[in-house]
């Protein structure tokens, strides 16, 4: 399913339930996702805490005002803290979208707390940036049928939609010690894929129906990738579908970074799995750091093919 969105930014204030409704004063949304908790001081070797966590969106739709609590941020070594802004102004975007050539329109709303807050344990809460989005890019559903017998892996590919469909994005630091990102262990970014064989530039062919889904094991540290509409050159056919399972990750002080080689990719003939070692990432490099949000991917396949991708998960407007 291809979806196509431009953004046209609205007044301050605007609701962010659908325009057709009559606005509502106040509202709360909780939303859940997960934080992503590491160190301020890049040298301390501390491997960064990723747990779930809530966030409570106290809406003034009318004035354009917005307060932002959560209940417990697991900072590891048993210590957790949680913290309540006071409110301050959001800006928000409307977005217009086709989705099954249905005319949709959401809002997106952002801002940035100026002001410091104590959280709970004591330590201040500062350079606060939000932004509470539909979310826009989910992967279109894969079906096959597991096969226990089969050596090949067999992973889960159902997509679990989010309560309410929202996206929260948040960031901030947390006294002198900590940065906090909140992030979903599933997600599927969109961009532009460039590809060309290798060592024939005029071979070069861009493609932006490909689809990278990142589907998180956290307690493992591993990933299974996806590629869909995958075409590498004019003259490829489309693969629907690759699955690159059970890579390993390395969760890093700004994001994270997926690497491996020779990996065989996993493709679907009928309604079973199979696997294509006739195809090779012969190279594959995943990084998403600094927001999250944004990632590239460096990758060759078969010894042929230099692919790179750049996309997001999501509309991410605040900086």
């Amino acid at each position: 399913m291809k979806k196509t969105f431009t953004i046209a930014l609205a007044l301050a204030g605007l609701l962010i339930t659908s325009c057709d409704k009559e606005p509502v004063n106040n509202t709360t949304e909780t939303v859940a996702t997960y934080n992503y908790v590491a160190r301020v001081n890049l040298d301390d070797p501390s491997e960064p805490v990723i747990k779930k966590g809530y966030y409570h969106f106290g809406l003034d739709n009318v004035n354009g005002m917005v307060s932002i609590s959560t209940d417990m941020v697991d900072l590891g070594d048993d210590q957790d803290t949680g913290f309540t802004t006071e409110s301050f102004k959001f800006t928000s975007a409307l977005v217009f979208g086709f989705s099954d050539d249905l005319e949709t329109h959401q809002y997106i709303i952002h801002g940035f707390d100026q002001f410091p807050c104590t959280a709970t344990n004591g330590m201040q809460v500062t350079d606060l940036r939000f932004e509470l989005s539909p979310i826009l890019y989910t992967p279109p559903t894969i079906n096959y049928e597991k096969d226990p017998t089969s050596a090949l892996p067999q992973p889960d590919l159902t997509y679990k939609e989010r309560p309410k469909g929202y996206a929260p994005k948040i960031r901030y630091v947390l006294g002198n010690e900590y940065k906090v990102y909140t992030f979903w262990p599933d997600l599927y970014y969109c961009g532009v894929t460039d590809t060309e064989v290798l060592g024939d530039p005029e071979s070069a062919f861009k493609n932006q129906d490909v689809g990278f889904r990142i589907k998180f094991d956290i307690s493992k540290k591993k990933a299974q990738v996806v590629l869909y509409n995958v075409k590498f050159n004019q003259q490829m056919p489309e693969q629907k579908y690759l699955i690159l399972p059970d890579l390993d990750v390395q969760f890093t002080h700004n994001g994270y970074i997926i690497e491996a080689s020779n990996v065989n990719p996993l493709y679907i003939e009928g309604n079973k799995l199979m696997e294509n070692p006739r195809f090779p990432f012969t190279t594959f490099k995943f990084v998403a750091e600094d927001n999250m949000v944004e990632a590239y991917c460096d990758f060759t396949v078969a010894g042929r093919f230099h692919g790179y991708f750049t996309g997001k998960y999501m509309e991410f407007v605040v900086r």
